[in-house]
């Protein structure tokens, strides 16, 4: 399996804040002390994190298999790097039966689905070997008339076979690694994009850059024909519409530049955005998010991924709210305004903004000074003063054990692994003066598995001292952090 499918828990959680709309989350600053504003999708990338993963394949993973006789089987399937035979069982109390290509027809492990083939090229190390019996290929996509797959042969050393089957075709085409034959295989397939044309013609492209070319190619027939993409809730990409928890739409492709706009399944736009490579993506362009109403909240240029230029962020009104740009991983804001547009920044970037969130109904004072956020903080139901930014910020006592523990000792999900889920959450978490976390709420979830498993954990660290209380003017105070 060429990427075994990584089923990733960014932690954790207690309650809900958010609900269905993912991409809007109120200004938050998390343990790095960076900002998370209101519209994060394509945007949030977090260096700190808690993570635990499983990957689908290495051990029993939710799959299914048809027999010969068209017979549908599901249970858990073992995955052999081999591609000759894979391991079933119906469950885990079931006793594990080797099942080899004679056997069935295919079989589907997590996400991946997999055909039985024959008679085909494959590369070797050293030299092109045709298959006399059958094996398995994984399909990576199918659209049109065209079907492409991945042989892969090995163990410790893998090598991958790419391969083509037009629908109106008995025979594959495996594309070559040597360059002359390779163009020759690929030109008639990939020619219609201008950009490949010339990538593969000049030679600069060649085999081993054909999923970028598969995934172009894929996109365009999606544009030609005003299809949509599928999207789960981790933002993986999917074939099932049926699952799918979000929608794309190709917009246009310019020259090498493809613009894409997302939104949930009910319509309601999230953001769209220019990019100039799709395997893996790479953001090239500007970007806008959206409220629900369909109006542009935030506006962000990328080049190579890396942010250029302000980030603005708009009123519903329509008004500047805010406009800054990254100085390290803190924004420098050259302009903090109030709903009706009125200035709320000195000259020399003082000020002060009480700023109604419209999330959690609440407001939440600002302060600035020489351009930057200098603190942040609410009142909670109880009348506490919570902050968001401190003088001294909320720190773990040790977030390289919390990272170990975590990893080394939570054992993901049973019911996770069986529904497939995966993602990132991100949780607030309440700190006292105490050092204590007493609230966790979360912003961004993962789905109901994961986040009822990760109830116990958080729990845990409730009653445990982990963290090194906030302070404000040298006093210890209640503060709140993100933890992805």
């Amino acid at each position: 399996m060429k990427n075994s499918l990584l089923l990733m828990f960014l932690i954790l959680l207690v309650g809900r804040e958010l609900g269905a709309q993912q991409s809007q989350v109120s200004f938050h600053f998390d343990i790095e002390e960076k900002l998370i504003d209101p519209y994060l999708e394509g945007y949030y990338t977090p260096e700190q994190m808690l993570e635990t993963s499983y990957v689908i394949g290495q051990r029993y993973s939710t799959g299914k298999y048809y027999d010969k006789q068209g017979k549908l089987h599901r249970g858990e399937i073992l995955y052999n790097q081999t591609n000759t035979v894979f391991r079933f069982r119906k469950d885990e109390k079931d006793k594990p039966k080797i099942i080899d290509p004679e056997e069935c027809s295919g079989y589907v492990i997590g996400y991946d689905s997999f055909a039985v083939v024959t008679d085909i090229e494959v590369q070797r190390k050293l030299f092109v070997d045709r298959l006399k019996n059958p094996e398995f290929v994984q399909v990576l996509a199918s659209f049109g008339n065209m079907t492409f797959y991945e042989h892969m042969h090995g163990e410790r050393s893998v090598v991958a076979t790419r391969l083509l089957k037009l629908d109106e075709s008995t025979q594959m085409i495996s594309f070559s690694k040597k360059d002359n034959k390779f163009k020759e295989q690929a030109l008639p397939v990939f020619s219609s994009i201008p950009y490949l044309n010339q990538k593969i013609e000049s030679g600069e492209w060649d085999e081993k850059d054909i999923l970028q070319m598969i995934k172009m190619l894929e996109y365009k027939y999606r544009l030609d024909r005003n299809e949509k993409l599928y999207f789960r809730l981790s933002w993986e990409e999917t074939r099932d519409s049926a699952s799918a928890k979000y929608i794309g739409q190709v917009m246009s492709l310019n020259d090498t530049i493809w613009t894409i706009k997302y939104s949930h399944k009910n319509g309601s736009p999230i953001y769209q955005g220019s990019y100039s490579r799709l395997y893996p993506h790479r953001k090239n362009g500007e970007f806008l998010w959206f409220d629900q109403a369909g109006k542009v909240r935030k506006r962000v240029s990328y080049q190579n991924d890396k942010i250029v230029g302000d980030v603005i962020i708009y009123h519903a009104s329509g008004t500047i709210h805010m406009r800054y740009r990254w100085v390290g991983n803190k924004p420098f804001f050259a302009e903090v305004n109030d709903t009706n547009g009125k200035p709320l920044l000195n000259a020399v970037g003082f000020g002060t903004e009480v700023y109604k969130d419209q999330i959690l109904n609440r407001d939440v004072t600002r302060t600035y000074g020489s351009r930057r956020i200098t603190s942040a903080f609410y009142l909670d139901d109880k009348g506490n003063k919570i902050y968001q930014y401190a003088a001294a910020p909320v720190k773990a006592k040790s977030w390289s054990k919390l990272k170990k523990d975590y990893k080394g000792y939570h054992i993901y999900p049973k019911n996770a692994r069986a529904s497939l889920s995966e993602g990132m959450v991100l949780a607030k978490v309440i700190v006292d003066p105490k050092g204590r976390n007493v609230s966790s709420t979360i912003l961004k979830s993962a789905g109901d598995q994961l986040d009822q498993d990760a109830l116990a954990h958080l729990h845990s660290l409730s009653a445990k001292r982990k963290w090194v209380p906030a302070k404000e003017n040298s006093q210890k105070v209640y503060a709140e952090v993100v933890i992805p």
